[in-house]
């Protein structure tokens, strides 16, 4: 039997080994695309997995300003799962396992339907074109659903969190090495085209079993048809338990006909790779699902869910009580009536949103060292910092569907631009001009400093001034005490005095017995002079000064 399967010589890091457990349930025992997968999740095996708070110790409140304006973006990683969130992945295994009940690959269908795929890929474009068109007329059995929501209330998060419990690829040895994938997001191409978005499932799998599809695959001149058969043939040679389309809402026309042949290929793709599959948008989505009986018929397998925004009530108090208890500011913030209206005003129940809003008052708290997030702050910072979101909140406040849909592409927060902008509104300015004349003025002390050192050990003005000069020109950042220490090495100067024992030094010396020559008369002399030791012995020759050190 022949396959369109790559033969893959190198697998990523992430790819797991097979090992199996018996299934509890007969209708799924001896399949091993199911027993390679974890256990069905109760919700208290959900309560553990789906969950991703951030670290927080009290103790970092102490920490200084700059690490703590780094630990309140551990927020952007809080998932609190609420009843939503575990009716979505228990829906989730739900269809991965019912759409692997047909695919055993130890069952001659499992064969069959690849064999019957890859023949098709050998026919003439005009049978294949029949044949396409008669699939999209034909239901199969497998399970999919569509979920449709207001930006930023969690979509693709919660599908991630619940998909994080399968690894998301499997070899199977015992099977020559095929490589199943539980689980697969695939983003829909902005141009909404068949094509690309076929181009854009060959690169997922790609990076997930390290083969080159999109590179086999995606040469033009391929009709549109061929090229499904050859996604389907490569979700059923993977066993892709499911397909998440995300961002349903990037499907636009494509000429006359366009919406209904993306939605035909979804169709078609599920009959034939029996991969179920989940259409992920926003609630401009919505019209998409509608405009087709049998793609409504095929997203509700188990629902098309809606998830609007967040209403007040016990599921919203608790998520914004638990995002309050992650404080880093100095002073202590308490939860009030007055703060939890204004992430209700503010935020109008989107998850996302409330988080940022959050983030956003305790950093401008933190910089601005006021130290303690306030509901006035929180307004605040809303006014100025989600002054673009008005309307799709007008339209949320508004409860309008038709209004919401319109608004809805509107994404809910550029988080990072708004951050670099509430920096630049709270951190005061720099002094250039001031900061560079610290600088030289700091390296004005340390010549001086310098400098009274090198006099202080018997060295020249002339001569400490040129090694003060030498020096700093060609290292300014030195310090006084290194650049001193490194001069007296080279003028020879770094040795201590030998002690003289009491005795020899209450001796008296007849000067005038000494010759000229001698150091001691010489040093002698110079002081009667007004010159200095190292000037004397200098002017007899023993020492050289820095010129002649440098030249």
């Amino acid at each position: 039997m022949k396959t369109k399967c790559a033969r893959l010589s190198t697998l990523p890091d992430h790819v797991v080994d097979a090992v199996y457990l018996e299934s509890e349930l007969d209708e799924y025992r001896g399949n091993p695309f199911i027993e390679a997968l974890p256990p069905i999740p109760s919700n208290r095996r959900l309560a553990a997995m789906l969950p991703e708070r951030p670290r927080y110790g009290e103790h970092e409140r102490d920490l200084p300003r700059h690490l703590r304006t780094h630990c309140i973006l551990r927020l952007l990683d809080y998932f609190e799962p609420l009843g939503r969130h575990y009716d979505i992945a228990n829906r989730v295994d739900l269809i991965m396992r019912s759409g692997y009940r047909k695919r055993n690959p130890h069952g001659p269908e499992f064969r069959r339907r690849l064999q019957e795929n890859y023949e098709k890929l050998q026919c003439p474009d005009s049978q294949i074109e029949m044949d396409w068109a008669e699939s999209a007329e034909t239901l199969a059995q497998s399970m999919s659903m569509a979920l449709i929501g207001v930006s930023g209330v969690g979509k693709t998060r919660s599908l991630k969190r619940a998909l994080s419990q399968y690894p998301q690829a499997i070899r199977h040895k015992a099977l020559s090495n095929l490589v199943q994938i539980p689980w697969l997001i695939v983003e829909c191409p902005h141009d909404g085209s068949v094509k690309q978005l076929c181009l854009q499932f060959f690169k997922t799998v790609d990076r997930v079993v390290g083969a080159k599809y999109a590179e086999r695959f995606g040469s033009k001149g391929v009709t549109t048809e061929q090229r499904l058969l050859e996604v389907a043939q490569i979700a059923r040679a993977h066993a892709i338990g499911v397909i998440v389309f995300d961002e349903l809402q990037h499907i636009r026309p494509a000429g006359e006909g366009g919406i209904e042949k993306m939605l035909n290929f979804f169709v078609t793709l599920v009959n034939h790779s029996e991969s179920p599959v989940i259409l992920v948008g926003t609630m401009a989505a919505q019209h998409l699902l509608q405009i087709d009986f049998r793609q409504g018929r095929r997203a509700t397998g188990l629902g098309a869910l809606v998830w609007p925004q967040f209403e007040p009530g016990e599921e919203w108090d608790y998520l914004k009580k638990e995002i309050w208890k992650y404080q880093w500011t100095e002073k202590s913030s308490p939860f009030t009536e007055e703060v939890s209206q204004v992430f209700d005003n503010r935020t109008q129940g989107v998850t996302d949103l409330a988080v940022k809003l959050y983030i956003l008052s305790q950093y401008r708290a933190i910089v601005t060292r006021t130290e303690q997030v306030t509901a006035d702050l929180m307004n605040q910072v809303a006014e100025e910092d989600f002054a673009l979101l008005e309307p799709m909140l007008d339209a949320l406040r508004s409860g309008d569907p038709l209004k919401i849909a319109r608004f809805d592409d509107l994404r809910p927060l550029d988080f990072e631009t708004t951050l670099a902008r509430e920096n630049l509104r709270t951190q005061p300015p720099i002094d250039v001009v001031a900061l560079q004349r610290s600088l030289v003025d700091q390296e004005k002390m340390r010549r001086a400093q310098t400098l009274e050192a090198l006099r202080s050990a018997g060295v020249s003005a002339e001569n400490a001034a040129l090694a003060v000069e030498t020096f700093f020109n060609s290292a300014p950042d030195t310090t006084a005490a290194q650049a001193a220490t490194d001069a007296l090495k080279l003028l020879g100067m770094d040795r201590p005095p030998r002690r003289q024992s009491k005795a020899k030094a209450k001796a008296s010396i007849d000067i005038d017995s000494l010759s000229h020559d001698d150091l001691r008369r010489a040093v002698h002399d110079g002081k009667a002079t007004g010159s200095t030791a190292h000037d004397a012995l200098e002017k007899l020759g023993v020492v050289r000064g820095p010129q002649a050190v440098f030249e």
